[in-house]
């Protein structure tokens, strides 16, 4: 080494007093190291006394900090720096600070290790080894607890950030064993970012001989995270509700999910129309110590749509049929409180003989758990009826679904006549091929005629509803606002006062509207909304032009297949690519769980987009045609076999049960042709000839018969 760089590189003997004194906090951020650390003025002045093998650990040094202060550094240059500065110099004389530092460089954004887990498929190759720089932040952590430093809190949260991001989840449990040997306190944060890193793992690959393993695994590690997470009284907020659930879901464990509802949103699956025992109890317990009601520490979520479906799908998925009805009729129509009864006719005669001091009821300090269902909730509730072989209740729910979707499209055309646009609530239900899908797979896999004939009418109803929908609402456009209006000009959520609602994943309050008394027809919906309102829709002909800086993103129903990996929810978005936050619209394994709640408490309530409803049944009807004509071709198909198994036995002569007889008789050829509108297979071979061929067959035969 030249003389000219070692005097250049000449620094004081390098202890941990030479950096500024600061907090030990760091947050996961990088900062500026020349803002951090910082060397004495006098130790770049050359100095004879220093030995080249201080110059070469300032050297060193110097590299080091270089490396950290670059925002788009390479992970492995700082680590090489590193470990060079400490081959040289020791772990004793490194200050914390650098540790810390090096530990948030020496590994890429969690952002690109996530993509790069989907991509590489790391899951199938190394089940047990799913974060590739997992030994380096090993040895950094292991390098502070060997200088006597003690890591921080944010220091873990950093390390849980990195394996939740590939679904590292044996690492997570690894790290909490540590907090809890060296004791540190684990915050709300480090049992949130451990059920992410389960929940993401649960979604990547797996080989199917080590399925079960991973499920076992998962399954008793999230028991034990909520289980410490109640120890220790740490609500449960709604995205560590929302991993939980998705967890105990993909792994269908009953008991964990019956006790993650229970606590979560307050309710008891064995007795749904009350709030749980536990929840009762804790209610007792804090009005006994004040004289006031203070906040349980025991919080529950409120109940929305979302968290619905996924009761009833994971009810339904594990076979439990009438716990899925009991929850849907309870939480969607609550039980009314003993207080709102009407009173009884034999209440003075009760008060005559009632004791002085009456048992007092303690109020609940929590209301009943309740949601209103939507489209995904009644599509998932006909698929699991239909799944278990339960035909009776699948065309139930249908016909509610049915009946509701008709009440929320008679509640929006009298609002379009009646109300202001932005005050028209989005509607939460509409029919579709979703939920017919399911009766006619039930009643092609059963061979039920009767049911495939009942969905076939069903379809075709739906179909002609839609296409009159779909021509009120095109026409109420138009005369609205304007014939030359373009399509993507029209939002349909104009507001007086200019400002644009956001999307919220819950359905906001129905605008209580008269509705129209009794079961109208097609042609009597059409005509009663508008014929009955001609005065006020008078008022609503002047065409409409919304500004155009107003986002066309309005919440509409949700017509999603309940299998998909995203959760069901009331309102969606037209395009995730027009939503003014597409970060809302992510996943919750994609969130920054830091920043969520405050983008959730920002949400408002959406509101009613024509032009969209209208791009919806446009799909709707187009499904439905589809639908309808694979549906006529298998129920003829089915009828023609059955009409061909029992013409077999009428032309062999046997019985065949008769409905109209109620018995089993022997039934004529001639007579059972035209009951039945029977063809034989040597006529129907005919049929698909060409006319001439056969006439020609025919006339052959009737000459043959004639000769006999």
């Amino acid at each position: 080494m030249s003389s000219r760089l070692v005097y250049g590189l000449r620094l004081r003997h390098l202890t941990p007093s030479t950096f500024s004194s600061r907090s030990r906090y760091l947050p996961s951020s990088s900062r500026s190291i020349t803002s951090t650390l910082s060397f004495d003025s006098s130790a770049n002045a050359p100095s004879s006394s220093h030995s080249p093998a201080d110059s070469l650990v300032a050297a060193k040094t110097r590299d080091l900090l270089s490396s950290l202060e670059r925002a788009d550094a390479n992970p492995s240059r700082p680590w090489g720096h590193y470990v060079n500065l400490l081959n040289y110099m020791g772990l004793e004389k490194l200050p914390l600070e650098v540790h810390q530092l090096v530990l948030r460089k020496c590994v890429p954004p969690a952002k690109v290790l996530r993509a790069a887990s989907k991509r590489e498929q790391r899951a199938l190759k190394h089940p047990h080894a799913l974060h590739v720089y997992e030994n380096r932040l090993q040895t950094v952590m292991k390098n502070i607890r060997s200088a006597g430093w003690q890591a921080e809190l944010d220091d873990y949260h950093f390390i849980l950030e990195q394996f939740a991001a590939v679904g590292h989840y044996i690492g997570s449990r690894g790290v909490l064993k540590e907090m809890a040997f060296v004791g540190v306190q684990p915050s709300a944060k480090v049992y949130r970012l451990c059920l992410q890193a389960l929940a993401f793992r649960l979604t990547l690959p797996c080989p199917e001989e080590q399925r079960p393993t991973l499920l076992k695994e998962t399954t008793n590690m999230a028991r034990e995270v909520i289980g410490d997470m109640r120890a220790r009284d740490i609500p449960l907020d709604s995205v560590d509700t929302d991993l939980a659930i998705q967890i105990f879901g993909k792994t269908i464990d009953e008991k964990g999910f019956d006790e993650l509802i229970k606590f979560s949103y307050g309710i008891d699956l064995a007795y749904p129309d009350r709030l749980p025992l536990e929840v009762v109890e804790r209610q007792s317990a804090s009005k006994a110590e004040t004289s006031e009601a203070v906040d349980s520490p025991l919080r529950l979520q409120p109940l929305t749509t979302a968290g619905l479906n996924v009761i009833i799908d994971v009810l339904g998925r594990t076979g439990r049929i009438s716990k899925m009805i009991q929850a849907f009729e309870v939480l969607t129509e609550p039980l009314p409180k003993s207080s709102q009864s009407p009173p009884s006719l034999f209440d003075e005669d009760e008060d005559d003989y009632s004791t002085i001091n009456p048992p007092s009821v303690p109020e609940p300090i929590y209301p009943l758990p309740s949601a209103r269902p939507n489209s995904t909730t009644f599509q998932l509730l006909i698929k699991h009826a239909s799944r278990l072989n339960h035909p009776v209740i699948a065309r139930h729910y249908f016909v509610n679904a049915w009946c509701t979707d008709r009440d929320e499209d008679r509640r929006i055309k009298i609002g379009l006549c009646t109300l202001p646009v932005d005050k028209i609530a989005p509607p939460l239900l509409a029919v579709n091929k979703s939920m017919l899908v399911p009766l006619f797979s039930l009643s092609n896999r059963d061979k039920r005629p009767e049911l495939m004939d009942w969905t076939y009418r069903m379809i075709k109803r739906a179909l002609r509803r839609k296409r009159r929908d779909l021509f009120w609402y095109s026409f109420r456009r138009a005369t609205r606002y304007g014939p030359n209006m373009a399509h993507d000009d029209v939002s349909g959520v104009v507001s007086e006062s200019g400002s644009l609602p956001r999307d919220i994943d819950a359905g906001p309050d129905v605008v209580d509207v008269p509705l129209l008394t009794g079961p109208p027809s097609d042609g009597d919906e059409l005509r009663g909304a508008s014929d009955s309102t001609s005065s006020a829709s008078s008022l609503l002909e002047t065409p409409v032009v919304p500004p155009a800086e107003i986002s066309t993103a309005a919440p509409t129903i949700s017509t999603s297949s309940p299998d998909s990996n995203s959760p069901p929810t009331p309102l969606a978005a037209s395009s995730s690519a027009k939503s003014p936050h597409p970060e809302t619209d992510s996943s919750v394994l994609d969130l920054d769980l830091d920043s969520y709640r405050s983008q959730s408490t920002s949400l408002r309530p959406g509101i009613f987009n024509i032009d969209l409803h209208i791009s919806y049944l446009e799909r709707d009807v187009s499904q439905l045609e589809r639908l309808a004509g694979d549906v006529e071709r298998v129920l003829g198909r089915t009828l023609h076999r059955v009409k061909e198994r029992l013409g077999r036995r009428v032309w062999t002569g046997k019985d065949v049960w008769l409905s109209d007889e109620k018995d089993r008789v022997p039934v004529a050829k001639k007579v059972w042709k035209e009951v039945v509108n029977f063809v034989p297979p040597e006529e129907g071979k005919l049929l698909r000839l060409c006319p001439k061929q056969a006439e020609q067959i025919r006339r052959g035969r009737s000459q043959r018969q004639k000769k006999r």
